[in-house]
């Protein structure tokens, strides 16, 4: 190679490695470094996560009680609430008085749009994660359902209409009693070191009396009782096929099933007669 064709690769090299090494100019980066006094990428945001476990349930011949598990992750620094809501049913209590000098049935009180399943736990007691306490809380506790439950009470002949939130409150302690609602103040439990999203988990029993039908889970986040994040998961639960089978048979063919039932209870006495005879016989 000649003298003058190598001095112009070298040149050449040269100048390439120059343009290589360059700073990036304003706005640029080199291998992904933003330059000083560059505004940083925006980080997309902690969002809600919830997890339930089963997300489906079969109730059969011998259902007792279920067990949800839900898991989720919040924004740092909240506070959480963590509802199961089941399916609206309407719901009706017989008023009890005095009448011929006997205790009896006198009239009744229907309760409309109320759900027939309902339990909220939380991370901390309402009065301190929610400035105002429960009648503040929204969706936590049971101030809305209250506000949204209708009650129709017939004494005789007559309609009531004084008194209905005093039987919205018998309402839900009833269905407290049934353990249908409940709710666990500083029962869902919370972790987080403060920087990154807050882990919460709680359980939630389902009684052997739970209605079937859609339900949702909903998980909120508050801080200084404004909602700053909710993620919603559903919950379907729903009768065996076998026992679908019978409920229908009771509600749409009662004779029918009353013989069945009859047919079934003379057969399991037969074989448990059967059963001692011959123990009975060594």
């Amino acid at each position: 190679m000649s003298t003058t064709t190598e001095a112009r690769w070298t040149a050449l090299f040269f100048f390439a490695f120059c343009l290589l090494t360059l700073p990036p100019g304003p706005g640029e980066s080199s291998a992904g470094i933003a330059p000083p006094g560059a505004i940083p990428p925006v980080q997309p945001p902690a969002y809600a996560t919830l997890d339930v476990v089963p997300s489906s349930l079969q109730i059969g011949f011998f259902f007792h009680e279920a067990k949800i598990s839900l898991r989720g992750t919040l924004p740092p620094g909240c506070d959480a609430a963590l509802i199961l809501r089941g399916p609206n049913r309407e719901s009706e209590m017989h008023v009890r008085g005095r009448k011929l000098g006997l205790w009896m049935a006198v009239g009744s009180a229907t309760f409309k749009n109320a759900p027939a399943f309902y339990q909220c736990l939380t991370s901390s007691p309402i009065d301190r994660m929610i400035p105002g306490g429960p009648d503040a809380s929204g969706e936590v506790g049971f101030q809305k359902v209250k506000e949204a439950m209708e009650v129709e009470i017939e004494l005789g002949s007559a309609k009531e209409e004084a008194g209905k939130e005093t039987w919205k409150d018998e309402f839900i302690a009833f269905q407290e009693s049934r353990g249908l609602y409940h709710l666990g103040e500083s029962e869902l439990e919370i972790a987080g070191d403060g920087n990154g999203p807050v882990r919460v988990s709680g359980e939630i029993i389902l009684p052997a009396r739970s209605p079937v039908g859609p339900y949702r889970a909903i998980l909120i986040g508050l801080r200084d009782g404004v909602e700053v994040a909710r993620i919603e998961e559903p919950l379907s639960v729903e009768l065996m096929p076998s026992v679908a089978f019978f409920h229908r048979l009771a509600m749409e063919h009662g004779w029918i099933y009353g013989f069945v039932a009859v047919f079934a209870a003379l057969g399991a006495g037969l074989g448990v007669g059967a059963i001692f005879q011959s123990k009975g016989a060594h």
